[in-house]
């Protein structure tokens, strides 16, 4: 079933930690916002067709590659599970996924309690055959990573955002062209502290954006989407291929055309 929405969600901390963002089959923009839990629940609770992306693990790691295997890399580097293992690309930083939820940090426990709700009000993991409501987990950092192919520059910068936004308005998404900053910035706008930081989406809408952006690819453009890992320990879908050569394969999904 073709999704008449694709969700991107964030996780933070704060009082309001899921930033969200929907995308019609388009790329228009539907709705933007932050919000607490039961918001959130309640807007996806509230659409007939949709595919939400999370940008957050969906799975506990497994330690499938234990520390007595001193012949896999993988081992040495701490039991990662096997989609972090075998997204190492060049300077990417991805979270260590644990095997307890008690173990992981505040936003990433909240992540898997959000899997949870959501399953509750009906959303499956994709792919479910004809299911009107469906979750995916994608990673953003890895996913501009990729469309940049190149280390994307420090998350929380102000620079990282003109970067990542740049990213998205050349995939035509619905963000204003970041230099239109630069062509608003006068002496009298700095002396003043002025600047026209409305035009730049947050480090957290960004994120959600190009999380929805995946789910997009996924439907409309699957032979682009990239998919690591396994079900039981959580696949991480990407809305493109690495162009560096990095230790896996793609994985075919059904489109749900």
């Amino acid at each position: 079933m073709q999704p008449s929405l694709y969700l991107g969600i964030e996780i933070s901390g704060g009082r309001q930690p899921f930033t969200y963002v929907a995308l019609d089959s388009e790329l228009h923009l539907h709705a933007v916002g932050r919000a607490g839990l039961d918001e959130l629940l309640a807007f996806t609770s509230g659409l007939h067709t949709a595919l939400a992306a999370l940008n957050a693990p969906s799975r506990l790691s497994l330690r499938r590659f234990q520390a007595g295997d001193q012949s896999s890399a993988a081992a040495r580097k701490g039991g990662l599970r096997l989609a972090e293992q075998q997204l190492q690309l060049p300077g990417l930083n991805l979270p260590r996924i644990p095997t307890s939820e008690d173990e992981g940090p505040l936003w990433m426990r909240r992540g898997f309690l959000l899997y949870r709700r959501l399953e509750e009000i009906g959303y499956q993991p994709f792919p479910a055959d004809d299911a009107p409501l469906q979750w995916l987990e994608t990673q953003a950092e890895a996913a501009y990573w990729v469309l940049l192919d190149r280390v994307p520059l420090p998350a929380g910068s102000f620079e990282s955002r003109l970067q990542r936004q740049l990213v998205c308005y050349d995939l035509h998404l619905p963000v204003s062209d970041p230099m239109d900053f630069f062509e608003e910035i006068t002496r009298f706008r700095i002396r003043h502290g002025t600047l026209p930081l409305e035009h730049i989406l947050t480090g957290a809408e960004l994120n959600a954006m190009i999380a929805a952006y995946a789910a997009w690819v996924v439907i409309k453009q699957p032979e682009k989407a990239y998919w690591l890992g396994t079900p039981e320990e959580g696949e991480i879908v990407l809305p493109e291929k690495p162009r560096q050569e990095i230790d896996t394969t793609s994985t075919e999904r059904p489109s749900q055309e």
